[in-house]
């Protein structure tokens, strides 16, 4: 399962490619964690750029699903 580090804090998820998708979506669900779907154009460094300016409200999300 691939992941990222933002500060602290390593965020696990899983990765979907769709040729159908324009741009990334990330869905955070409490029984499958964090899902991202990305389009098949976007390659690796555009990814964790995208996540890393993402993560503040993945963590917010998460940290609410789980209370």
């Amino acid at each position: 399962m691939p992941n990222f580090v933002y500060g602290t804090t390593t965020i696990d998820y899983e990765l979907e490619y769709s040729s159908d998708k324009q741009d990334v979506s990330i869905a955070i669900e409490w029984l499958n964690g964090v899902k991202v779907t990305v389009p098949d154009h976007i390659d690796e460094h555009q990814l964790q750029v995208i996540l890393h300016k993402k993560a503040p409200w993945i963590l917010n999300k998460w940290n609410a699903i789980n209370e």
